[in-house]
């Protein structure tokens, strides 16, 4: 009788394992999604190409209606963006996009981080390096910046500080 329960157990557990899902690292990206890595990557890099250039009519055309943007002077909606981006006296020389990543919520959903380095003036004042993350969605078969955040880079490692003993 032992040996049965013993059995049955290990049947069980076996059932059990085999039921779940395996696990796979959050690093791994399917095809789909690394192909729809580099479209957001490359529409990020376009919408700084057109602040540069300031063309208000991607940012129009590129942007929901529902857009939240989140900067130095508060919290933005879509026509409060668009209008004080290209009104503001600035002049972009070069930028450069690094250390990006892409993270999938949902196949429809993805959370863009990067540093964004500018060549350039705002009222006169060198635009800082920025710490920048954008949400995009899917619709209608086109990925849209629903969300925009940025925070001054300080330059400093994202690493603790060592304590004493460690």
């Amino acid at each position: 009788m032992r040996k049965l329960a013993i059995l049955i157990v290990l049947v069980a557990a076996v059932a059990v394992d085999w039921a779940q899902e395996p696990v796979k690292p959050a690093s791994v990206q399917s095809d789909a999604q690394k192909t729809a890595a580099n479209n957001i990557l490359g529409i990020e890099q376009q919408f700084w190409e057109a602040l540069k250039n300031k063309d208000a009519k991607f940012f129009e055309a590129s942007l929901p209606d529902d857009l939240v943007a989140v900067g130095y002077v508060g919290v933005l909606t879509k026509s409060t963006a668009v209008n004080l981006f290209f009104k503001m006296p600035c002049e972009v020389r070069s930028f450069t996009l690094t250390d990006s990543k892409v993270t999938f919520f949902t196949a429809d959903t993805a959370f863009l981080t990067y540093k964004g380095t500018t060549d350039g003036t705002c009222a006169g004042k060198p635009v800082p390096t920025v710490w920048a993350s954008a949400v995009y969605v899917k619709r209608h078969e086109r990925w849209l910046k629903a969300s925009h955040q940025e925070t001054r880079a300080l330059g400093l490692s994202p690493e603790p500080p060592k304590t004493a003993g460690s």
